[in-house]
């Protein structure tokens, strides 16, 4: 069975991915100022994600298995949580300069930050500074999009699709506050 989502123009599916072999992976958006990004595995569509309201204060996203939600409140930590559970699969504790400490319902807390002080590119990296998965946006005329580079310890992340969903979703809310 394949998860099909409506854009305002069509009905895409939405494919499973192999997170051990993927080779290539990107955030694009389809519609310059519209707020769809799609995570294209290989070149196939594998998951959605859109603002989850007008005030734009989080994320819908969907995969081929599941419906997510992102929370990105005012005040409090943003999380992503599975449609059907109750409880968040990751949480993301902000910080203004150190790195973002990511906890998990199944595993260590992971770090997001910037590769470098004047880069485009983040990383999800182990306590211990091992680069797990890799965000390197880019900004064309009037879009966001972005490669996604997968090490292979990440690969082995028991909840990547979360994470990925995620971290993507903080790369937005971040970059919409400052504009």
């Amino acid at each position: 069975m394949t998860a099909t989502s409506t854009s305002s123009s069509r009905t895409i599916d939405l494919s499973r991915v192999d997170w051990r072999r993927v080779e290539r992976l990107e955030w694009v958006q389809p519609r310059a100022l519209h707020d769809l990004w799609r995570l294209l595995a290989d070149g196939v569509p594998a998951a959605e994600l859109r603002a989850k309201s007008l005030w734009k204060n989080g994320w819908l996203a969907r995969t081929h298995d599941a419906e997510w939600t992102i929370a990105d409140p005012v005040f409090g930590a943003p999380h992503i949580t599975r449609a059907d559970e109750s409880e968040p699969a990751a949480r993301a504790r902000l910080r203004m300069f150190a790195p973002i400490p990511i906890e998990r319902a199944a595993g260590p807390a992971l770090g997001w930050r910037l590769a470098d002080w004047a880069s485009r590119t983040r990383v999800l990296a182990t306590s211990e500074k091992l680069p797990l998965v890799t965000v390197r946006s880019r900004f064309r005329w009037l879009r966001t999009e972005a490669e996604v580079l997968l090490e292979d310890a990440g690969r082995e992340l028991p909840d990547l699709e979360a994470l990925v969903l995620l971290v993507w979703g903080l790369v937005l809310s971040r970059r919409r506050s400052r504009s």
